[in-house]
């Protein structure tokens, strides 16, 4: 074999595969292809970008707060985080926010009746859809313009409503629109429940600005405001000491209003029904008994007086009569000639002349042809005056018709027919009874007062009864006083003396009435034994036959007044000695008074205090700030024309207004009891002890030396009725309080350890005796009992960006809240606390603030808050004081009843009723008629308000007559037509238009409602509609006419 046979040698082999993950992976690697790596390249990078994104903002807004929220917040520093400032409130009195709650219940009372209106007639949608409807409309007609219409308009009209929502989307977004009304209606309500428990909302406004040095910081900006009485005693002393004064006038103004009241017990004309209550007027028996002496035959004088009470109605009345008789026709010789035919031989009463006046007064006015005598018609006197008419119808220059004299006589019927007069009904034998033994307990006094000249006495309505009998009685009166020469002197003197004492006597009578109502008000609240007279002097010290007046003092005002003429009546002294000891002596009454004067307003503080609750009650904004944001946006469709088959396209732009939330802010108010430490401190402080410690108190005797005395001596008669615990207490407080001295701050913080509870029974507070203290210590411990006070607070976060986080951005929000505070208190202390903390680290702390005390007060630079104070005077009230401490004198709304007599409305106008009082501002509804106001304004000074009539309701229509409201029925008035078609008479004389719009009027009743109750009804007269111009032909017409107005009567019940 040659070397070419030789076989070729064998292939090496392939190496054994390796089999572990790497050379798997480096094998699969090794069979891609570079586009294919690049690809897996790309993919698995944007996964980790991708998970680094979410990951990272992630760790950045975890891990990077993860420093300031550890360790017990150590590396926390709010001085770094930016600045907090809130400036000082604005304040927005009673009157105003009452007239802006009330302008609110309005338009939301209108918003809801016009979505019921709107979802009657199928037509509630919103804005923008009616906007594309609109314009989708506009587009379809404007493109068929050139077509010939084959649909008629009532399927154009069917087409265009096929284009409103469906039915059930409409309602759901009407009732979700009305609840939200509604709701709102119910806020506007709850705030006059505060205004019932003799609380006022006050509303305060703020800028709160923030300026952040961390625009990423998570930190939450807070703010609390802590709203309170101020704690500087001496504050509250001269304070209180004002208000006590204003309590003082508030009182003289209800006397002097009672008095008012009373008087109309002597009106014979006017509410001839009035008469004193049963408690009033038992209270007058035992006065008169009380008063008068025994030689004074009380029946008698009673009896005496009622009769001329009577004589005197009976001669108003005729007076009133005779004056309408003169007024019956249009000439004065008319009016005469009618005098003589009621009163033919003089002009006195005669029995067929009073019955049928006095049975007319019950039944409403009656024209004077039925008041006629009987037979009065046929004699001489009717007949005269029948030629009389007839003569001036001559004058007049009347036409001549053929029987001038039976027209004549035709036409004096109708004008007597037509003339009415109303006679006011007799006063009631009570009423009567009740005038008479006012005026006899006034005389009484005053007799005993000054007595009255020697010839004077004889000057009585018995005597002068006696006298009018006979000449012989007379001349034996005559003989009783040389100042009497003649029977007519003695009537023409003793006639101006009567008037002049009765005047007095019925004057002093009255203001001893109210004295005596007034003395013995018992208070209405239970444990309290107090009278008003504990509280303010009341006197008739100035009481004379010439007037007499009921006047109203402190007590510290008393003694002044008291000492002064003490001081007056001593003995006359010559000399410097007798002027330096009377000077010495005015400056030991004056000190002596103002010690008084400060423990009463210490007293009102007190007591007032513990009925005293304060309470935020609407915090702005709530959840956030909204923005306005204003869109515009767009969109094109094609529809089939509803005028034929082409094609439209029309471009429809919507602009839509919306709120966005932009800052992120959470109002919240009360969280807690703001002194929460002192958990243990004991509800005593108006309690029994409290009370007992009242009821004897005397404003003469220093109160600090009374109280040290029962602290300390336990054998004391006032000790003996305190509890242990409430002395222990009071001890222990009086005796922190002396050695703040003056320091309110450090006696706050002392005082706390009066209530801790030690173990070691020799060391226990307020075992020790009490020190000497003053009126200011007192006041302060009083102050620090008596806490009460109201916490708003604040919460801005930082606005959320996305995925990156939160950052915070230097900005001006403004805040407002409504608070319910004593309607009574003089100030505000509004204590401000600024701080920034940390979301994870917030918790509800012992107190109301959300900005804790320091936690380091070894560092002060690292503090947690800022804390501000400052004073705000507050418009207080004082109609609720009196009823505070128990005296219930008025417990009502009313009406001041001067310038009510003669308020004259139109009907067919808008119209206003101005109604003066107290107590009418709370919620308020006015009714006069049936018709119900439909706007109320309250007046700048509380003491009245507006009520507003869109459309004054027409009066009682007739079949072509007027119905005219009486007190006491309706009355038909014969020729002329229905109020709205009233004659224009332009072509008339124009007196006898004026006598036409006087004569049809109607009486219509007003009356008031609040949360407390309603007003006496006042009359109010309302005038037919009468026109004021006339434009092409066409004359004013009323506003029921013209569609204004919506009908008020189904606002409220009957």
């Amino acid at each position: 074999m040659t070397d070419g046979d030789d076989p070729a040698p064998a292939a090496p082999k392939p190496p054994p595969a390796k089999t572990g993950l790497a050379a798997k992976i480096r094998e699969t690697v090794g069979r891609w292809s570079v586009a294919r790596m690049v690809g897996r390249f790309l993919t698995y990078s944007a996964v980790l970008i991708l998970l680094l994104y979410l990951l990272v903002p992630w760790a950045v807004r975890t891990l990077g707060d993860l420093p300031y929220d550890c360790c017990a917040g150590r590396f926390f520093n709010p001085e770094r985080e930016g600045l907090i400032s809130i400036t000082s409130p604005q304040l927005f009195t009673r009157e105003r926010l009452v007239n802006q709650r009330l302008d609110e219940s309005a338009w939301i009372d209108r918003r809801i009746k016009a979505v019921d209106t709107l979802l009657e007639k199928q037509r509630f949608s919103t804005y923008s859809q009616v906007a594309v409807t609109k314009e989708t409309l506009l587009a379809a007609l404007e493109t068929d313009e050139t077509v010939e219409s084959n649909i008629d308009a009532p399927d154009a009209m069917e087409s265009f409503g096929e284009l409103r929502i469906e039915p059930y989307n409409e309602f759901k977004r009407a009732n979700s629109y009305r609840r939200l009304l509604v709701q709102e209606k119910f806020q506007s309500v709850l705030d006059d429940a505060h205004d019932t428990s003799s609380n006022t909302l006050q509303r305060l406004n703020f800028d709160l600005t923030i300026t952040p040095a961390r625009q990423r910081s998570t930190s939450v900006a807070t703010v609390s405001l802590t709203l309170e009485q101020p704690k500087d005693p001496e504050w509250i002393l001269q304070k209180y000491g004002e208000l006590l004064f204003d309590v003082r006038e508030e009182l003289q103004d209800i006397a002097h209003r009672t008095i008012s009241d009373r008087q109309k017990i002597y009106d014979v004309n006017t509410e001839s029904s009035y008469a004193l209550n049963a408690k009033t007027a038992e209270l007058l028996r035992r006065e008169l008994e009380q008063s008068v002496t025994d030689d004074v035959d009380v029946r008698t004088e009673i009896e005496a007086l009622k009769e001329s009470a009577n004589e005197q109605y009976l001669g108003r009345l005729f007076s009133r009569f005779r004056q309408h008789l003169l007024s019956v026709g249009k000439d004065p010789a008319i009016g005469l000639a009618l005098v003589k035919v009621f009163f033919p031989e003089s002009e006195q009463w005669s029995d067929d002349m009073i019955g049928p006046l006095l049975d007319a007064c019950s039944v409403g006015p009656t024209s004077i042809w039925a008041l006629l005598p009987p037979n009065s018609t046929n004699s001489v006197n009717y007949l005269k005056l029948e030629e009389v008419h007839e003569t001036f119808q001559k004058l007049k220059g009347a036409p001549i018709h053929s029987n001038v004299e039976e027209r004549s006589k035709s036409m004096l019927r109708v004008a007597l027919s037509e003339s009415f007069f109303k006679a006011s009904c007799p006063p009631s034998p009570e009423k009567l009874t009740q005038a008479a033994m006012i005026e006899l307990l006034g005389k009484s006094y005053l007799e005993k007062q000054q007595k009255l000249d020697d010839w004077k006495v004889h000057c009585t309505i018995k005597k002068l009864n006696i006298a009018r009998r006979s000449d012989t009685d007379a001349k034996q009166i005559l003989d009783q006083s040389e100042e009497f020469k003649l029977i007519d002197d003695y009537f023409r003197k003793c006639n101006a003396v009567l008037n002049e004492v009765r005047a007095a006597s019925r004057s002093a009578g009255l203001v001893l009435l109210v004295k005596a109502e007034l003395e013995n008000k018992p208070v209405d609240t239970a444990g309290r034994l107090r009278r008003i007279d504990d509280y303010f002097s009341i006197s008739t010290e100035s009481c004379d036959w010439q007037s007499c007046q009921l006047i109203v003092r402190t007590k510290s005002e008393q003694y002044r007044v008291a000492k002064r003429l003490a001081q007056n009546e001593s003995a006359a002294d010559d000399g410097r000695g007798k002027k330096d000891r009377k000077s010495a002596e005015e400056i030991e009454i004056d000190k002596r008074a103002l010690m008084i004067g400060r423990q009463e307003a210490l007293r009102l503080f007190s007591e007032l205090s513990c009925f005293a609750s304060a309470r935020s009650y609407t915090v702005y904004p709530r959840e956030g700030i909204g923005q306005n944001v204003h869109e515009k946006t767009s969109r094109d469709w094609s529809l089939l024309s509803w005028f034929g088959q082409n094609q439209v396209e029309g471009s429809s732009s919507v602009e839509q207004a919306r709120i966005t939330q932009s800052v992120p802010i959470l109002g919240i108010g009360d969280i807690g009891n703001r002194d929460g430490r002192i958990s243990e401190r004991r509800p005593s402080e108006c309690g029994a002890d409290f009370v007992t410690l009242l009821n004897s108190l005397r404003m003469e005797v220093d109160l600090t030396s009374v109280l040290s005395k029962a602290l300390n001596d336990s054998k004391d008669t006032l000790s003996e009725k305190l509890s242990d615990d409430w002395k222990k207490d009071m001890r222990c407080l009086l005796n922190k309080a002396t050695d703040a001295i003056g320091d309110v701050e450090l006696f706050e913080k002392t005082a706390q350890t009066c209530y801790q509870k030690s173990s070691d029974t020799i060391d226990q507070p307020g075992d020790e005796k009490v020190k000497d203290f003053d009126l200011s210590a007192l006041t302060m411990v009083v102050r620090f009992l008596r806490e009460r006070s109201t916490t708003i607070s604040w919460i801005v976060f930082p606005k959320d960006e996305g995925l990156w986080g939160v950052r915070h951005v230097a900005q001006n929000i403004p805040l407002s809240a409504i608070v319910s505070l004593p309607s009574w208190w003089p100030g505000l202390q509004v204590v401000s606390e600024t701080c920034w903390q940390r979301p994870k680290r917030m918790r509800v702390y012992s107190d109301r603030s959300l900005c804790p005390e320091p936690e380091s007060p070894e560092k002060p630079v690292r503090r947690a808050r800022v804390e501000t104070s400052q004073l705000l005077p507050l418009p207080n009230g004082v109609e609720d004081v009196l009823s505070k401490l128990g005296f219930f004198l008025i417990r009502y709304p009313y009406i001041d009843r001067q310038g009510t007599e003669n308020i004259v409305l139109e009907s067919g106008r808008e119209a206003t009723l101005r109604l003066t009082g107290k107590r009418l501002w709370k919620n308020p509804k006015v009714r006069l008629g049936e018709q119900w106001s439909s706007e109320i304004e309250v007046l700048p000074d509380m003491r009245g308000i507006l009520a507003k009539f869109e459309c004054l309701d027409p009066l009682a229509p007739g079949d072509g007559k007027k119905m005219v409201h009486r007190e006491t029925g309706l009355t038909e008035l014969a020729g002329a037509e229905a109020d709205r078609t009233s004659d224009i008479g332009f072509d008339a004389d124009p007196r006898e238009r004026t006598s036409d719009s006087t004569r049809y009027s109607e009486l219509r009743s007003a009356r008031v409602w609040t949360s407390e109750g309603n007003t006496q009804d006042v009359s109010v007269t309302v005038r037919a509609f009468r026109p004021r111009y006339v434009v092409y032909r066409q004359a004013e017409r009323p506003c029921w006419e013209k569609g204004k107005g919506p009908d008020n009567r189904s606002q409220g019940g009957n």
